[in-house]
């Protein structure tokens, strides 16, 4: 090795708790240089005994630094980025010590390949836990990743050290598996605290602080004109507890001394969708809406709804959805508030996508509500003649829009004929039956060329991802009698049974679909 490396490994280091004794595993710390090659010649099981007195006094002097660095993992407080740049100076470490080879000792393992090998157990239980870190990554780390299959392979390990870590793994599985359930049991906090943090602005005060910028408890409470002394406090708890679901992000300020930790908080991409963008649209007062105490009431009535039949809605409230709305002015607005921002957000994705809309005529949008879509499609494609179709109290509060008329009735009675027919979030409101009497009169006022456009999420057979459409779906079954989210067989089943001779999937963006369905 030409010179000396300076490898500074604190933050990496841990110590490993093997029965009462703390064993330190990591030795990369300070200064590796060639007056410690005595200490990097190979070795071999038989030589384990003598050369171990020599590695505990290698680290000795490091067992202060170590502890801290097990402090740190534990308690959260570990700076990813300290991390990140730490391995890569490991990463340049092997590349000069390995020459090449699988090794640090090269063809052979040293003592740097135990002990590091040693913390293979570690990296591979709670590398999770980083928040998107991976301590051996085969882009950003190749080196040390091919290193670790070359140095699980070797039979020496496998007997002595990779039994351990798979039953450390075991182990772990299993405390994550309580962790999980733990979870599920407080899962009524996140909406609540979300609810929370929506209400004070907290959202707004972290987001318009800028990009990459980094707030301390104290200064959100003082833009927020937060009184109390522990008001500061109180927030970092519920800020803390929010990065956890990565809705926000931080980073950690040391004090002078290194006497104390305090986090700092910036805006993470998912943030910033609750807060109004340049159109004035956020997710915020869908969450409000969600939670609200009419919407809330009906989780009561679930029972019911399987026990009986009918929605939990009217259940709950003596009436279906649609009519409460009809009937609540403030309820009523609302609703169109969440379906305007839903919209105006799905519909910015799609319009950079799909092609559809090019060449139509006339565009019908078949409970298109207050006109918001109809109006964001047109700004994209001027020359459609928009016609937004929907119920009296809806068209009601319906503003003027320029290239939209807005037709009042009943979409199972009769719809107004156009080129194409605009169908968005509309199907999962209704049963199989009422879908196919819906989409026939469709068919029945399209055109021999025309098309019926469906914007919806599409549910997978098999549930093994998380996704918003399970919670859409669970809502339409809270909602609406009948509703539901569909698989793509169960879209052209409806398609065939309307008389539709296709279906076609041109996009797909997240958990939403743009289908035709063609004449």
């Amino acid at each position: 090795m030409m010179g000396m490396l300076k490898c500074q490994l604190r933050s990496s280091a841990i110590v490993h708790l093997q029965g009462q004794e703390p064993i330190i595993l990591n030795s990369l710390l300070g200064y590796v240089g060639e007056s410690d090659a005595g200490l990097l010649v190979g070795f071999r099981e038989q030589r384990f005994r003598e050369r171990a007195s020599a590695r505990e006094r290698w680290v000795s002097s490091w067992n202060e630094e170590l502890t801290l660095a097990m402090k740190e993992i534990l308690d959260g407080s570990i700076d990813i980025e300290e991390l990140n740049r730490t391995m890569q100076i490991l990463e340049c470490a092997f590349e000069r010590f390995s020459r090449g080879k699988n090794f640090f000792g090269g063809e052979n393992m040293n003592y740097i390949d135990i002990s590091l090998g040693s913390m293979l157990g570690f990296t591979m239980t709670t590398e999770n836990k980083l928040m998107d870190f991976k301590f051996l990554d085969v882009e950003k780390t190749p080196f040390l990743f091919r290193w670790a299959e070359h140095f699980r392979a070797e039979d020496l390990i496998k007997g002595i050290i990779i039994a351990d870590i798979d039953d450390n793994i075991v182990k772990m599985k299993e405390n994550e598996e309580y962790c999980d359930a733990m979870k599920l049991v407080f899962c009524t906090t996140l909406p609540k605290i979300l609810k929370f943090a929506i209400e004070l602005n907290i959202f707004d005060v972290i987001v318009n602080a800028g990009v990459g910028k980094f707030l301390s408890t104290k200064e959100i409470a003082d833009e927020l004109n937060i009184g109390n002394p522990d008001g500061p406090i109180i927030l970092d708890r519920i800020l803390r507890y929010l990065v956890s679901h990565r809705i926000f992000t931080y980073k950690l300020r040391r004090s002078d001394d290194g006497s104390t930790i305090s986090r700092l908080y910036g805006a993470s991409p998912v943030c910033c969708y609750f807060v109004k963008d340049e159109h004035g649209v956020s997710l915020a007062q869908n969450l409000l809406f969600t939670q609200n105490e009419i919407m809330m009431e009906c989780w009561n009535y679930l029972d019911d709804t399987v026990n009986n039949g009918g929605t939990s809605f009217k259940n709950a409230h003596g009436i279906e959805f649609f009519e409460y709305a009809s009937k609540d002015l403030m309820f009523n607005k609302d609703f169109n508030n969440f379906m305007y921002n839903h919209s105006m957000i799905t519909l910015k994705k799609i319009l950079n996508s799909y092609t559809g809309f090019d060449g139509l005529k006339t565009l019908v949008d078949v409970g298109g509500g207050v006109g918001i879509t109809l109006k964001t499609i047109i700004s994209k494609h001027p020359t459609i003649k928009g016609i937004n179709f929907d119920l009296p109290h809806v068209i009601a509060n319906a503003p003027i829009i320029q290239g939209v008329n807005h037709v009042i009735g009943n979409m199972f009675e009769n719809i107004p004929s156009g080129d194409a027919i605009l169908l968005k979030s509309i199907l999962h409101n209704w049963s199989d039956e009422q879908c196919v009497m819906l989409l026939k009169k469709c068919w029945e006022t399209l055109g021999e060329k025309g098309k019926v456009v469906v914007i919806e999420g599409i549910i997978p057979i098999a549930p093994y991802v998380s996704s918003p459409i399970f919670e859409f779906d669970i809502t339409m079954l809270i909602l609406c009698e009948g509703g539901k989210e569909r698989t793509e067989i169960e879209f052209s089943m409806l398609a065939k049974k309307a008389g539709f001779s296709s279906l076609k999937i041109p996009l797909t963006i997240g958990y939403i679909s743009v289908m035709e369905f063609n004449k």
